[in-house]
């Protein structure tokens, strides 16, 4: 199992504005980042192997929230090239996180040695070179057999 996905920040300070269209832009994707499924991805995204098999079960964050309705075009066109994937069920967990709801949860992150706080170092960078709010951030993840 793999996790997928990637990191979007918009530029615009307002919720209205951020709801527009293409208010989103692709940054990152932290499919490479990503090696293994550990607590942290269970604790934000609730799919693990443990979990799909039934020998564990987890309150998440934010499972299966599916995708916003204005993602940024990069990710459009990987949604669509993996929509044969998700009809089949190869690619599930579609899911969305913004970034001030990781940050309200941080113990999630501090509690555990996770790929995870290297995802968050690096949103921590592009944050403070783009001068953004945590609302400004959010990753888009799902998960792959």
């Amino acid at each position: 199992m793999e996790t997928e996905g990637w990191i979007e920040f918009s530029n615009y300070t307002s919720q209205e504005e951020r709801d527009e269209e293409h208010s989103w832009l692709c940054w990152m994707s932290i499919s490479s980042m990503m090696l293994q499924i550990d607590e942290v991805t269970e604790k934000l995204f609730g799919y693990s192997k443990r979990i799909i098999r039934g020998d564990y079960q987890i309150s998440s964050i934010a499972k299966d929230r599916g995708i916003p309705l204005n993602p940024s075009d990069l990710v459009r066109r990987e949604i669509e090239s993996i929509q044969k994937y998700i009809e089949s069920g190869e690619v599930f967990g579609l899911t969305t996180i913004y970034y001030d709801e990781i940050k309200k949860n941080d113990s999630i992150l501090n509690s555990h040695q996770s790929e995870w706080l290297a995802v968050i170092e690096l949103i921590e960078k592009l944050k403070n070179v783009k001068k953004l709010d945590d609302k400004q951030i959010r990753l888009i993840v799902w998960f792959e057999i």
